[in-house]
């Protein structure tokens, strides 16, 4: 996410990166049919985030920079179907909502007497896809 304040010359750009993120949870389901599985899942999230903030002056370029990282936990829910083909294999696909929480930070820039509050609230969505073999059978 990027946001930029001011005008093409002077101001302020903020970019978020979340780069680790990890959902620890547990489901539950029912048997749609005796090779299709419904079910909704649930737990724990936690992520890093890493914020850049870059002040321009007109005239002179980048004046300051600044980078914060953050460990933050929140929630996480999904639901899912996994169906099971023969020969002990099954393919799935899952979707997960993430959520870690809001967060504010206001970025000071003393030459100018420039501030900037950011307001944000933090969450990803997931879709995984996945291929699976039961050993020993099955299925």
């Amino acid at each position: 996410m990027g946001i930029r304040v001011g005008n093409r010359h002077s101001g302020l750009r903020s970019e978020r990166r979340l780069d680790v993120s990890s959902p620890c949870q547990d489901g539950a389901g029912f048997l749609a049919t005796p090779n299709l599985l419904l079910y909704g899942t649930a737990g724990v999230a936690y992520g890093q985030t890493k914020d850049t903030y870059t002040a321009n002056t007109a005239g002179v370029g980048t004046v300051a920079t600044a980078s914060i990282s953050d460990v933050r936990a929140g929630w996480t829910a999904g639901a899912g179907i996994e169906g099971a083909f023969g020969g002990g294999w099954s393919a799935k696909v899952e979707y997960l909502y993430m959520d870690l929480g809001k967060l504010e930070q206001t970025v000071t820039i003393p030459p100018a007497a420039l501030a900037a509050t950011f307001n944000s609230r933090l969450t990803d969505n997931i879709v995984r896809v996945g291929l699976n073999y039961k050993w020993g059978g099955g299925y």
